[in-house]
């Protein structure tokens, strides 16, 4: 995991082109035990600024949970989440502190064995293993995932936020793409 696609690395995979506009790919293989993702973003080319590959699991399978993601900016952090549809149930208050009770209950740091690593190469790449037995993912049994692969948002004259750019999405939550993974 270097964070740089090449093409010899990645020739055995499924490539997706995810979006009509930029050149952005997503690659996917397995071995059985690891769910190997890779984005080659071509046309992001700054080093600074917002670049952020999320991958999203188990979108729209029951209606407790939205989706469990992983997320990979610049680097090697790699963040991961379950959201949910559940919320708390007890008392809330206006204590600035308990504000979290007022939102759907998320999960942090969900996959303890995820590793990614980001790079600019020319332009962004991005390259994240998962290991299948931990993201519930299993050979021969369909699972849903889609991909967002998201860029410097657009700003007015002033440097104030306007509207988030994205290079590609792979599905979407309302209709994720299904997959199987045959090794």
């Amino acid at each position: 995991m270097n964070g740089k696609v090449t093409q010899q690395e990645w020739q055995d995979s499924l490539s997706v082109n995810i979006s009509d506009e930029f050149d952005t790919t997503i690659f996917l293989k397995s071995d059985g035990k690891w769910l190997y993702i890779a984005c080659d973003a071509r046309d992001e080319i700054t080093e600074k600024g917002f670049d952020q590959f999320r991958v999203y699991f188990h979108a729209g399978l029951i209606p407790e949970m939205d989706n469990e993601r992983i997320h990979l900016g610049k680097g090697d952090r790699v963040t991961s989440i379950r959201q949910t549809n559940i919320f708390y149930q007890g008392e809330t208050s206006e204590k600035k502190n308990e504000r979290w009770k007022k939102y759907a209950i998320s999960d942090w740091g969900l996959y303890k064995y995820a590793v990614g690593k980001s790079a600019l190469h020319g332009n962004r790449h991005y390259e994240i293993a998962v290991s299948v037995e931990e993201a519930g993912l299993f050979t021969q049994v369909p699972f849903t995932m889609f991909a967002v692969v998201e860029t410097d948002p657009l700003r007015n004259e002033s440097g104030k936020f306007q509207a988030r750019r994205y290079l590609g999405k792979l599905g979407s939550q309302q209709n994720p793409q299904w997959f199987v993974i045959s090794k």
